[in-house]
């Protein structure tokens, strides 16, 4: 519940996705699925990086925000993250050198 009293139920994962509101008005659901342009995906999506020396408390960078040699950084060492999160990584580099 916000603020204003409205409850918001989200469900869903990889799969599916499934939210109810019980507000009154209309509501804008802001999801976004790998089927949605790279441009808007990558001002998004985030990952959680405790800074270079791994000493920092976390803070979440957008994609785009990324420098290249973390992204590539990342790609190198973490094995278990969802591959939708990867491939997108994979596709801001090729964005990148487009």
């Amino acid at each position: 519940m916000d603020a204003t009293g409205t409850l918001y139920i989200v469900d869903g994962g990889l799969d599916y996705l499934r939210r109810t509101v019980h507000a009154e008005g209309e509501v804008e659901d802001l999801s976004l699925t790998d089927a949605d342009p790279h441009l808007v995906v990558r001002e998004k999506v985030t990952w959680g990086t405790y800074g270079k020396s791994g000493d920092q408390p976390v803070a979440y960078i957008a994609i785009a925000d990324m420098e290249t040699e973390h992204l590539e950084a990342v790609l190198d060492t973490q094995e278990n993250m969802y591959p939708q999160v990867r491939d997108l990584m994979k596709a801001e580099l090729e964005y990148r050198n487009e």
